[in-house]
């Protein structure tokens, strides 16, 4: 029987309990194997872990990761144009693909039994700072991206693109999961191999305007029209034939400004790139009509040129650019349209005012004294037909802003011969007015009250007669004012327009970001 016993112990207790310890095997090693897959993955993707622990009854694995409160490195950084094309990103990991500066927040366990399970803890940045790094990178905003994200929110599509290549043939920025953005947008970034910067450090930084000064001669001004400019002009002209307007184009090119515009309004300016110049009067403050109004035109022109400019234009005056607020007839009357597109009622008027000026009667008294009484009658019936024009003028049909502009900028360009060869297009004149701004204080608080001046005629009931009679003295600001606001109201209706006032929308509504 002893024998008997020992045998069953030998042959079936002893199978039995090496078959009870196989799982605990099975599941030590298989943690083993997993717990090395994971350090690997982690390693790959350049992974910063806190503690790492292991299970080995249950087949589980802790890790403990850091959340990340990131920004981009500085422009002089080599490492800021590289992009870690080795790195293998894991799920939720996409921002390891480009290297930032790190800042920790926080911490977060994760239990999981597979690898496919782990998940990087997604960074948290702005997302003005990670749209203007992509577009520095050389991105393009993707126009139907911005317009689902300012529509649907929270509730955009997962994969929709907001950023791609400068070909459109590749997303860099798309929506992502929200599984670990706690209420914020979650993006993911979708750099690849190939995908390399098309800018570089000498590139200017996203932000950066540049504003090229084209001179305008204006002949009502009384320098350019005095004898020593007009001898020395023709003496240039006959000893040397080149002394042309490509000449003075090819030396406008080193006139320039570089400015740098932001969310909250005008930085700083610097001449030729060099040299920073005081704008302190471009203050960005609730009384400070002047830097209001240069940072929505600076806006504009960058906007009209194709960059992405921070800065919003605020809805008031998006609205107040779209309104029709300047009449056609006072346009006639300080002559920025020509007679031959005169509208009906000031042909009438001047019938009128031929027909009245011949029924001045005459007293039959002394020959002096009835000269008198008739100057006096023209002068009193000339007076009333001026008046009369003037209401009549005001009473006429407002333009829209964009149609002022262009009889203005045709005014402007018959009044400098200049423009006509080296300033063609609205944008150079544009330029040339925001260069004249931060040069000239005067010139700058002057415009802006005259632009300032539509505001006024929006919110009441439009134009007075002495308003006219106010232009009539300085038409040249008038002109350069009417210009701006159909150039503002012209940049924000373009493909252009629309998408920079979707995707201020957007970095309004999503300050804060999870990227992952």
């Amino acid at each position: 029987m002893a024998d008997t016993a020992a045998n069953i112990i030998t042959y079936v207790g002893v199978p039995l309990a090496v078959a009870g310890v196989l799982p605990i095997l099975y599941n030590t090693i298989a943690t083993l194997v997993l717990l090395r897959k994971v350090k690997k993955a982690l390693v790959e993707s350049k992974a910063e872990t806190l503690a790492i622990r292991s299970d080995v009854v249950n087949r589980i694995i802790e890790v403990e990761l850091p959340r990340y409160r990131i920004t981009a490195l500085d422009r002089e950084n080599d490492h800021y144009w590289r992009p870690q094309l080795t790195t293998k990103a894991v799920a939720g990991g996409t921002w390891t693909l480009l290297d930032w500066k790190r800042n920790r927040m926080g911490s977060k366990v994760q239990r999981f039994q597979y690898i496919d399970e782990l998940r990087m803890l997604q960074a948290e940045l702005g997302l003005g700072e990670l749209v203007a790094y992509l577009l520095d990178l050389g991105a393009k905003p993707h126009p139907l991206g911005w317009s689902v994200l300012r529509s649907n929110g929270l509730w955009t599509p997962e994969d929709q693109c907001l950023m791609s290549r400068p070909d459109g043939d590749a997303s860099v920025l798309a929506v992502a999961s929200s599984d670990d953005s706690d209420g914020h947008l979650s993006l993911r970034l979708m750099w690849t191999a190939g995908h390399d910067p098309m800018r570089q450090r000498s590139s200017r930084a996203p932000g950066w305007i540049r504003l090229q000064f084209v001179t305008l001669i204006d002949p009502t001004d009384t320098a350019a029209e005095s004898p020593t400019m007009v001898d020395q002009a023709e003496h240039d002209v006959v000893h040397d034939r080149t002394s042309t307007a490509e000449e003075k184009r090819q030396g406008n090119l080193d006139n320039f400004l570089d400015c740098e515009l932001g969310a909250e309004g005008l930085g700083c300016v610097l001449d030729k790139g060099i040299v920073e110049i005081d704008v302190s009067h471009f203050n960005h403050s609730d009384s400070a009509v002047e830097g209001l109004w240069f940072a929505t035109i600076l806006s504009a022109y960058a906007t009209k040129g194709g960059a992405m400019p921070m800065y919003a234009i605020n809805d008031a005056l998006l609205l107040l650019v779209s309104k029709a607020v300047i009449p056609c007839g006072v346009l006639v009357i300080l002559g920025v349209v020509p007679d031959s597109e005169a509208p009906e009622w000031s042909r009438k008027y001047q019938m009128y005012t031929r027909a009245g000026a011949g029924r001045v009667s005459s007293t039959g008294e002394d020959p002096v004294i009835d000269r008198m009484q008739k100057a006096r009658q023209q002068w009193s019936s000339f007076e009333q037909n001026r008046q009369e024009n003037i209401q009549s003028a005001l009473d006429s049909i407002c333009w829209e802003s964009s149609k002022v502009a262009q009889h203005s900028f045709a005014w402007l360009q018959s009044r400098s011969a200049e423009a006509n060869h080296i300033a063609p297009r609205m944008e150079s004149v544009v330029a040339s007015i925001l260069h004249l701004m931060i040069r000239d204080i005067a010139f700058a608080r002057d415009l802006c009250m005259m632009l300032e001046s539509w505001r006024a005629w929006n919110h009441s009931r439009g134009m007075q007669q002495r308003d006219v009679e106010t232009l009539q003295s300085d038409l040249s600001l008038f002109t350069k004012a009417a210009l701006l606001i159909g150039f503002i109201k012209s940049s924000s209706e373009s493909e252009k327009g629309k998408v920079a006032r979707d995707i201020h929308k957007c970095l309004g509504a999503h300050q804060v970001v999870r990227l992952g």
